[in-house]
């Protein structure tokens, strides 16, 4: 997953880099995100079954194993 910086007034992105490295080697894919009220992001790992919640540095905060495989925020 890509972070920008972002330009309130303009709209711009920019200064594009890593944010976090999706763990696939379960099979899984980032498919959906959503940022919480701490400014966490969170991310279901589609095909996985997993919620990943990522601290605003990119590391990985918790990790939620769903009863199903096929889950999206």
């Amino acid at each position: 997953m890509w972070a920008y910086d972002y330009d309130i007034a303009t709209g711009a992105a920019s200064n594009r880099r890593t944010f976090v490295r999706v763990d696939t080697s379960r099979g899984g894919a980032a498919d959906g995100s959503t940022v919480d009220a701490e400014g966490f992001l969170w991310d279901a790992l589609v095909y996985d079954g997993r919620l990943v919640r990522y601290a605003p540095d990119g590391s990985v905060d918790r990790i939620i194993d769903m009863p199903v495989k096929k889950i999206t925020t």
